[in-house]
């Protein structure tokens, strides 16, 4: 009885300890509280919760090497319990050496009462793939000899949710600022909230000075007073958004097309907070889509024009869509006696036919065989130089681009302005020289079936004179030749006088003169004919 009493109280001490060492511990989780308190009670209450845990658990020397791990262990890090026994952590290069500076200063201390961790390490396994763990280490006496327990939670996956959050954060500041689609927010009374660098690119505010701008700010050279009105109220959509297509003006004051595409933002309670818009400058694809149906217009337009001055009025007019057409000309070279012919001419001022070549623009633009935009100053350098020399009324600005055909220079096209310098710039220059091959071909197939059509109504035409000329021929061949046949048989008439045969032989030379003078003139044609 009194042995069952001493048992009793020494249990019921044993709690008591257990429960003031575990109210000192509060702040270290509950895994670990009860590694000490299984510490503090038996060894095989150690064992089983060694063996059982959840977490890494081992046990060191102060040099690191493994005196005992638990399954966790082998599964952390990929070694089996017996091959760990006896290594060291350090000679293993379980943790990089950038890591060993946050617990090296603990194992050298070493003292009774030390307590370290919890702290984020790496460790490196078996397949030396890098295992994220969050290591707490305790002193404690085995059989009279104090070494460290630690305890290793596999905190990977945490770490991958962080990197993944952190990388989506970054992902979106990346995307944001390198998107090429602008990417604007407004608050409800549509000021600047955000502006990322595209709509810089596109608008050419800096984000400086786009942000708590209004939108009658950034849109202001864009719009009439009417026009910022209607484009506010595309503003006032639904939730799905919204997408319309404008001209806008940059600050610098270039015309550009965009296509906008607006949308609400509603927070967590389906209230709105503010609008945002994405931008996109479509006005190069807007472009290449005209240019596009210009070459195939072009190219249809040669079967469906009757003839080639119809055919350049209508690559004019397709032109006029993507390009200033209101002076243009083709002027068609001709080599042999340095001249070009104008198929086509519409101007303001001056009236072509055709002009000598010598040093005009024209010219220039054939001699170099490249396209030429020229504006004052230009034009009075390669006068200047003697290149050119001013033929007709001069202009502000003037393009030409050379029309080849089968690598030879043709003509060449051009447009001019009389009063705006700015009519015309670099792109204009390349579009033209994109677009000229088409032109040029379409006008060769049209000049050449242009000529087909002229030689068959030639060939028709001398056909028919033909046709009336061995008409003709037959019936003066025929006329002589029944005057011979006819006076020819009156002579074998018997009774005759000699006057009667002497006027039917005159008959006969002179009908005979008369065939042999028709037969000449034949030979005469022929002679003709070859050349």
């Amino acid at each position: 009885m009194d042995d069952s009493k001493k048992n009793i109280d020494k249990i019921l001490e044993e709690n008591r300890l257990l429960k003031t060492q575990l109210d000192e511990l509060k702040d270290l989780d509950r895994q670990h509280k009860l590694i000490e308190a299984a510490l503090e009670s038996s060894q095989e209450r150690l064992r089983i919760i060694f063996d059982s845990a959840p977490d890494a658990i081992f046990l060191v020397d102060f040099d690191g090497v493994f005196l005992d791990v638990n399954g966790v262990v082998e599964e952390v890090l990929g070694y089996d319990k017996e091959f760990l026994i006896g290594k060291s952590i350090f000679e293993m290069n379980l943790i990089p050496i950038e890591e060993l500076v946050k617990i090296e200063k603990g194992f050298e201390e070493g003292l009774q009462g030390f307590k370290f961790g919890p702290v984020e390490i790496l460790l490196m396994n078996k397949n030396k793939e890098f295992v994220y763990s969050e290591i707490s280490a305790y002193p404690v006496k085995i059989a009279n000899k104090t070494v460290i327990l630690g305890v290793a939670r596999d905190i990977s996956e945490r770490k991958n949710s962080e990197a993944i959050i952190h990388g989506n954060e970054q992902q979106l500041a990346l995307l944001f600022n390198q998107t090429p689609l602008g990417i604007i927010e407004w608050d409800l009374n549509f000021n600047v909230l955000k502006w990322n660098s595209a709509a810089e690119r596109i608008l050419g505010y800096s984000k400086e000075e786009a942000l708590g701008k209004h939108v009658s700010f950034i849109l202001q050279k864009s719009f009439s007073t009417e026009e910022i009105e209607s484009l506010w109220n595309s503003f006032t959509i639904s939730e799905t958004g919204k997408k319309n297509i404008n001209e806008n003006v940059k600050k610098s004051g270039e015309v550009i097309l965009c296509e906008w595409f607006n949308k609400r933002l509603l927070d967590k309670g389906n209230k709105v907070f503010a609008v945002a818009s994405w931008v996109q400058d479509i006005t190069e694809r807007e472009r290449n889509n005209k240019i596009q149906n210009v070459l195939y217009n072009i190219s249809n337009a040669v079967n469906s024009t009757d003839n080639l001055h119809k055919l350049i009025a209508f690559i004019r007019d397709e032109l006029s869509y993507i390009i200033d057409t209101t002076n243009f000309y083709i002027a068609l070279y001709n080599g042999k006696n340095d001249t070009f012919t104008l198929p086509f001419f519409v101007d303001e001022i001056d009236e072509f036919n055709v002009f000598p070549a010598g040093k005009t623009l024209t010219k220039y633009v054939v001699k170099t065989k490249k396209p030429l935009l020229a504006n004052v100053q230009l034009m009075n350098k390669l006068e200047k130089y003697g290149e050119i020399e001013s033929v007709g009324t001069d202009s502000k600005v003037w393009l030409g681009v050379p029309l080849i055909t089968e690598g030879k220079i043709t003509g060449v096209l051009a447009v001019q302005s009389y009063d705006d310098e700015n009519a015309f710039n670099t792109t204009d220059v390349q579009m033209l020289e994109f677009v000229s091959d088409q032109i040029s071909l379409s006008i060769q197939r049209k000049k050449t079936e242009d000529e087909l059509i002229e030689a068959l109504k030639k060939a028709e035409e001398s056909d028919r004179l033909k046709t009336a000329f061995l008409q003709n021929m037959s019936h003066e061949i025929r006329t002589p030749m029944n005057g011979i046949l006819g006076f020819t048989a009156l002579l074998k008439e018997p009774g005759l006088n000699s006057d009667e045969q002497r006027e039917y032989l005159q008959i006969i030379e002179k009908s005979g003169e008369r065939m042999l003078n028709t037969i000449n003139d034949l030979m005469d044609i022929s002679k003709i004919e070859a050349g």
